[in-house]
């Protein structure tokens, strides 16, 4: 993804790290987390690093915004592990939900034309 960025533009500083400890240079009027990101994040501690780092890089009055995921637990009967999200001919997707640990993980399985999954 970084190998693509770069051949679409050099106007754009880019910075591999991880979202709660990598510092860049300069504030910004938007902090954005995008597609889900915070999910990666597991733990309360790490997750609360990734917002005092955000907010380390905000001008002020500057603003953090978090598209994320909000699982859809009522579409888990009781005694339910999974519900499908995608099934196709060569893909099936899965979500599972630990309503204890509020952990939420997708698993996809591919069928390939020579036979593995």
């Amino acid at each position: 993804m970084v190998a693509q960025l770069r051949r679409k533009t050099t106007d754009i500083a880019i910075v591999v790290g991880d979202m709660a400890t990598t510092e860049v240079p300069g504030r910004f009027s938007l902090v954005y987390l995008v597609w889900n990101s915070l999910g990666n994040l597991r733990t309360q501690a790490e997750q609360v690093a990734c917002f005092r780092n955000a907010a380390r890089h905000l001008e002020p009055g500057g603003r953090f915004v978090i598209e994320l995921w909000v699982p859809g637990i009522r579409r888990f009967p009781p005694g339910q592990a999974a519900v499908p999200f995608h099934v196709g001919e060569h893909h099936v997707g899965l979500d599972t939900y630990d309503l204890t640990t509020q952990q939420g993980t997708s698993h996809h399985y591919r069928r390939h034309p020579d036979g593995p999954s």
